[in-house]
């Protein structure tokens, strides 16, 4: 402060004496301090200075005398550009000028959605900011930190949020939402998943999420359904930082992190770095957890260039847990810990199970590599350029003790001496091992121009993923001679190409009307190759066109109304085609037959699903009041829905629904009071039914050779919830935060056929009709305190945590799928410590 003091005093007496000279300091308009590395520019005599490590900077020359009134230009990479006109008896004394922060050129590469800057404010769109994250993101996955956006919810496999974790989003699963990170698609090519779990405490990493409900094009990656979720990782910070912080809690759950930032070197470069582990037993049996990520980022800023490299992932490790439990099991304290690879139910008992194994198991690392560029090609004009490349290599160990030698191929045909019947012959306590190698590359550019009345974004994608995946018999008992580790009993490789085009034009007709509308060609081509045994060798393409428009008219600064529409086709899995490395038990190409008896593999028959939605809403935003209200209605042709049944390995059965509807009202709301308090509520009500008689054509059930059509008309949709209700009361001080939150979800159908269809599995041995096909509504709690103080570093403050999950103590399921309930962790604790040291 001292030293500042005497630089002003000296800077006016040195003014006196040569009044041809401007001094100041440049200042960061959010936090007053001062910015080093800032260029003043003074376009009228070409004269251009740098401001020092503390802001201050000097300019001199002869001419300056001359004008009465002088322009500035002040630019700095991550501020916005200022310009200034600067009056001849102001620049006689020591100026101090603030400059605005703004998000790095980059990580530019963001949803937009509709493009406006109205509509993202309104209620299609939420999201989480770096202040939001940095108060209530602790251990927890993206999925928990969705949870209390409008119409979303999420389950955990293991109860405790650890591990695998799944958001639905207006009662759509993950698979039908598309999920980016820096702009970079994430769902997995074939299978559409996400698996949060191979980029474990990426919440940790995360600056932005942006999150759109409805239908998605172009700008998303590939068409999303469900809605879709941007995620923007950690952005440099102007000053350097390093922090450390200590985790642990209930099951036995630690987490360990260190994260560090440079600040900015020399104006140019900016460099990030975060290691972390996240250890836990799990709140059911055997379903452990050891994950560790690493995240690196080296961004350099040129003038009209910018270039960022990330590097992120981690080997992890975990206990499978992928079926649920009976529901009886969901209110004993007991039972709905168990972990069970095998269950059979007789009323509320178990009549026999199967626990699953210590060594069954998951091993997995996929490294992400990103190089993000954005090149300002002119005032109006500038590139945004992704090119990625990720590489995932793992196995999993589970039980196979019900598979027979024919099921290992361990027959007279493939060279095996068996003395018996194969079909009838089994191995004691067989492991199965199957293993997956992925690699998938792309590019994402996209041209962005503005014009005087609006912006044009005209963007491609380019991706290709490969995968190489096979089956070992990896331990069992009584192995019969010749069969070791090298006998793959499947084994076969597969690809998709996906390419894009996509035309985004924001139209801003006045102050009040903007509109906006969007037209994505989107390509894609299933390959399965070299299948070892079957042969089968087939490709599959895919050709979209997907449409959306909106209009927004905003009354005055207050009242929002608008409207949008849009359509989208959208692919089915790889394995509703075929599911390949099910081969040795029985599954075949799902495709009409040719008269000879082989397969026509131009007519699947599963089909692509196509939906038509319409948003409407209206939307009020004051300082302390904003209130949200939208009704969505989207119909289906060939909705690709769940039977209500899992195959061995927890993933779900699938089929088309010829017409389906689902549609709603989403309201939402926020209100500041007292001093420091705020009020966060939201709520979804929704009806999700099949609306034609000819409803549903189920095709990979095992037990079924045929497709077959039941009339389940006017029938709920498995998995679609019709009430979602959220309340969170948050209060903030300048160093306590506290948050209470309550998330209330309505009950809804495990499967589609409704109450006591025996009728209908009598009929179709392959459907089967649940006693209890009912995942119970239910109300989850959770409490959060946190203190924080500069102790070591006014840039990186301290700070202590508490966060109480399920507070109430309920015992509930989070999900059901068919006859298997997941069960919600009883009441837990996470304290934890975090310190900022420079």
């Amino acid at each position: 402060m001292k030293k500042n003091l005497l630089f002003i005093l000296l800077a006016i007496a040195m003014q006196a004496v040569f009044p041809q000279e401007i001094i100041g300091v440049i200042r960061d308009a959010g936090n007053g301090q001062g910015v080093p590395f800032a260029v003043i520019y003074l376009p009228e005599y070409a004269l251009q200075t740098t401001s020092d490590d503390s802001g201050f900077f000097s300019i001199k020359s002869d001419e300056l005398i001359k004008n009465e009134k002088i322009d500035l230009r002040i630019s700095r990479i991550g501020y916005e550009t200022s310009e200034l006109e600067i009056a001849r008896n102001q620049f006689l004394n020591p100026l101090i000028i603030r400059i605005s922060s703004l998000t790095i050129p980059s990580q530019s590469i963001l949803i937009k959605a509709f493009n406006t800057a109205s509509l993202r404010n309104s209620i299609i769109f939420s999201g989480l900011e770096a202040d939001a994250i940095n108060k209530t993101h602790f251990v927890q996955d993206i999925p928990e930190m969705l949870n209390t956006i409008p119409s979303a919810f999420y389950y955990s496999e293991g109860g405790n949020g650890i591990g695998y974790n799944y958001l639905s989003i207006r009662g759509f699963d993950q698979r039908r939402i598309a999920v980016l990170i820096n702009g970079i698609p994430q769902n997995d090519p074939e299978d559409h998943n996400v698996y949060w779990v191979d980029i474990a405490d990426l919440m940790g990493s995360t600056d932005l999420i942006e999150v759109q409900r409805g239908a998605g094009g172009g700008l998303y990656g590939s068409p999303a359904i469900g809605g879709a979720i941007n995620i923007v990782t950690r952005q440099y910070s102007i000053n350097p930082e390093f922090k450390l912080s200590s985790t642990a809690g209930s099951y036995n759950t630690r987490k360990y992190s260190a994260e560090a930032s440079s600040g900015l070197i020399e104006g140019k470069y900016s460099v990030y770095s975060k290691l972390a582990r996240i250890i836990s037993s799990g709140y059911r049996e055997n379903s452990w957890a050891d994950l560790s990520s690493y995240h690196l980022s080296v961004t350099r800023f040129d003038k009209d260039f910018t270039t960022q490299l990330n590097l992120y992932g981690g080997p992890i490790a975990d206990g499978l847990v992928y079926t649920g439990l009976p529901k009886f099991a969901v209110k004993d304290k007991e039972l709905r810990k168990k972990n069970y690879s095998f269950w059979m139910q007789d009323g509320n008992s178990y009549t026999y199970t199967v626990s699953r194994r210590p060594e069954e198991i998951e091993n997995f690392s996929q490294p992400h590599y990103e190089m993000l560029n954005e090149w300002k090609l002119s005032r109006d004009l500038k590139l945004n350029s992704a090119l990625f490349y990720t590489v995932g290599k793992g196995f999993f160990d589970y039980d196979g003790s019900w598979g027979n030698y024919s099921y290992f191929r361990i027959r007279p045909e493939y060279g095996f001496s068996v003395n018996g019947d194969p079909d009838t012959l089994y191995m004691p306590n067989v492991l199965i091992r199957a293993t997956v190698e992925n690699n998938q590359f792309g590019w994402l550019p996209k041209l962005l121009l503005k014009h005087r009345d609006g912006e044009l974004i005209v963007g491609a994608e380019l991706r290709k993923h490969k995968s190489f995946k096979w089956g070992i018999i990896n331990f069992a008992n009584e192995i019969p001679a010749g069969v070791d580790g090298n006998h793959r009993y499947h084994e076969f490789r597969s690809e998709k190409d996906m390419a894009g085009l996509y035309i985004t034009e924001i139209y801003k007709y006045d102050e009040r009307i903007e509109a906006s509308g969007e037209l994505h060609l989107s390509y894609n081509s299933y390959r399965i190759y070299e299948e070892k045994y079957a042969g089968n060798d087939f490709t599959i393409k895919h050709l979209f066109l997907n449409p959306r428009f909106s209009v927004s008219y905003k009354y005055d600064p207050e009242n929002l109304f608008y409207f949008a529409a849009g359509r989208v086709s959208r692919e089915p899995r790889l394995r509703n085609y075929y599911d390949a490395a099910e081969a040795s038990g029985g599954a075949t190409p799902q495709f009409a037959l040719n008269s000879n008896g082989t397969y026509n593999f131009t007519e699947p028959l599963v089909k692509p699903e196509k939906m038509t939605s319409i948003d409407a809403g209206y939307s009020y935003n004051a300082d302390f009041l904003k209130l949200n209200l939208n009704t969505f209605f989207m119909s289906f042709r060939d909705e690709i829905v769940k039977l209500g049944q899992i195959d061995k390995l927890g993933v779900p059965a699938t089929g088309n629904a010829e017409n389906t509807v689902h549609y709603g009202v989403e309201l939402s709301g926020s209100v500041k009071f007292l001093d420091g308090f705020q009020l966060i509520a939201n709520a979804a009500l929704s009806k999700n039914y099949f609306q034609s008689g000819k409803t549903f054509l189920p095709y990979n059930i095992e037990t079924i050779d045929t497709i077959i059509t039941i009339d389940l008309k006017e029938n709920p949709i498995a998995g679609f919830p019709s009430v979602v209700i959220n309340s969170v009361l948050n209060y903030t001080s300048e160093k306590v935060f506290l948050q209470l939150s309550a998330k209330y979800v309505g009950s809804f159908y495990s499967d589609n056929y409704g109450q006591g269809l025996e009728e209908l599995s009598q009929k179709f041995p392959g459907i089967i009709a649940y006693p209890d096909n009912r995942n119970d509504a239910y109300i989850a709690t959770d409490l959060l305190v946190s203190y924080s103080a500069n102790l070591f570093s006014v840039h990186s403050p301290s700070k202590v945590y508490l966060k109480i999950n399920n507070v109430i103590d309920s015992f509930y399921s989070m999900n059901a799928i068919g006859g298997e309930f997941f069960p919600a962790a009883e009441r837990n604790v996470l304290f934890g410590v975090e310190i900022g040291l420079f």
